[in-house]
């Protein structure tokens, strides 16, 4: 009976292998709500639609979304295993509405060091009519920050139709919104940077009157998307710029003071023309070097294509990457990207009609041990749907977050979705197998991971062994010889 136990033993410490030590790099995590999926209806409307724009994951492992739901402020926090955090808001959401008239479009967010919630978009104002750029501040609960601007949200009118369209947190707190505006009767943008103190009040320090702006000389129309912070202060700002017929990528580094960094390019401003009709940044971030990595979208006719372009400190595209600095996937695109500590690349959008998630190697190559060839594509829904945000969880698993649409109900929803990491995200739990009654063994496993699966791999007492269900009970007692 000893070698026939130990026998069993082993079996079914390969068989639990099989389905949580083994995972590979890309694919979906099975202990994230079951499937490595999750979608939360915000709206209260028949026809509501939610979509979120931004993800975190907090040092204790849980996840926040932030987006927009039928013109209110909408924020989402799910504990690690992705069900709705009680803790947060009711029920895990919050929405915040100035009046049944305003509405507000969110286009970024990011987490304090203290835990507090900054959010950043556009505010339509009815009465009297205004479109403004808006910061809004959440505590820890979910509650506005009564000590940030008026009630917890700041607005702020910079001359134009102004929309923040990202934000960071710089370590003294203060916070930087790259900022864009649009004046419809004098065909005129604003390409720039907003720096807010603390309390959401401009600040006055960064270029005299908390506003910095970039010009791109011969351009019609230019528009930031996204935003960095350097180390040493340098804020660099990324988006397009367009010139008669076409939109090329552009950006603009400014120092702490607001001041265009003349080190970097022309006068502080670069634009990199790509032969395609249309080019444009998504997201940007800096390297521990100081080399800058855009990602974007650009489309050559019909054909869309994901692109990233890596650039030196002084803004001339890198050669060491891919040769001329520009890497590409087809049918694709891109909306957020996130660096990894190994200098690996994780940028998220969309693939065909599906979520898309690519991963490229330090010298621009696809990753060949992510996903297929550097590519994981996930249908969300029967419709076409796309990755907003992406963030990584200190276990290196991936998380992103977008909209899905239900044509059949026509109805929006918030979607996430996590994958396995390279590390210790993808290692199974330890079983831990004990003698219960003459004829049964008792089985259980630590953590007690959602989704953890058993699979018959010898025969126990002549076929008497039945699967144990994903997610069955912990521990569980089957029949032994």
């Amino acid at each position: 009976m000893k070698n026939n136990l130990q026998f069993t033993l082993l079996a079914l410490a390969l068989a639990a292998g099989v389905h949580t030590a083994l995972g590979a790099p890309g694919e979906l995590d099975p202990t994230f709500d079951g499937d490595g999926k999750v979608t939360t209806r915000v709206s209260t409307n028949d026809f509501g639609f939610d979509e979120a724009k931004a993800v975190s994951v907090q040092p204790d492992g849980r996840i926040l979304a932030v987006g927009d739901s039928d013109g209110r402020i909408a924020l989402v926090r799910y504990l690690s295993n992705g069900s709705l955090d009680p803790d947060f808001g009711t029920g895990g959401i919050v929405t915040t509405l100035l009046s049944q008239d305003d509405y507000f479009y969110v286009n970024g967010a990011a987490l304090q060091p203290d835990g507090k919630i900054v959010v950043v978009g556009q505010v339509n104002i009815a009465t009297p009519a205004s479109v403004d750029l808006f910061a809004a501040r959440y505590q820890t609960n979910g509650a506005l920050d009564p000590g940030f601007g008026t009630g917890g949200i700041a607005r702020h009118d910079l001359g134009f139709d102004d929309s923040g369209t990202a934000v960071k947190v710089q370590p003294d707190g203060r916070l930087v919104v790259a900022a864009y505006g649009y004046d419809f009767n004098l065909n005129q943008s604003l390409f720039g940077a907003l720096r807010l103190l603390t309390n959401g009040a401009l600040d006055t320090t960064f270029s005299g009157d908390g506003l910095a702006e970039a010009v791109f000389a011969g351009s019609d129309l230019a528009q930031p998307t996204a935003l960095a912070l350097q180390p040493d202060g340098n804020i660099v700002v990324a988006g397009y710029a367009f010139f008669g017929s076409s939109n090329l990528l552009a950006l603009a580094r400014f120092q702490a003071n607001g001041t265009l960094d003349a080190t970097f390019g022309s006068g502080g401003v670069v634009t990199t023309s790509l032969g395609a009709t249309n080019a444009s940044a998504a997201d940007v971030a800096v390297q521990s070097d100081g080399r800058v990595v855009v990602a974007g979208s650009a489309s050559f006719g019909f054909n869309g294509w994901l692109l990233a372009a890596r650039y030196q400190t002084n803004g001339t595209l890198d050669t060491s990457f891919d040769g001329d600095g520009l890497v590409w996937a087809t049918n694709a695109g891109a909306a957020a990207i996130v660096l990894q500590a190994d200098g690996k690349m994780v940028i998220a959008g969309y693939a065909g009609n599906d979520t898309g998630l690519f991963r490229f190697n330090p010298d621009g190559s696809p990753d060949s041990g992510f996903g297929t060839g550097g590519r994981v594509q996930t249908p969300l829904s029967v419709a076409a749907d796309s990755a907003s945000g992406v963030a990584l969880q200190s276990d290196g698993k991936m998380v992103i977050a977008g909209g899905l649409f239900d044509p059949i109900n026509s109805a929006g929803y918030f979607a996430l979705a996590r994958y396995l990491g390279d590390g210790a995200a993808s290692a199974g739990p330890v079983l831990a197998i004990t003698r219960a009654v003459p004829g049964e063994v008792t089985i259980s496993w630590t953590p007690a991971t959602p989704g953890f699966v058993l699979q018959e791999r010898t025969t126990l007492t002549l076929g008497v062994w039945t699967n144990a269900p994903s997610g069955a009970a912990n521990p569980v007692t089957v029949p032994a010889t």
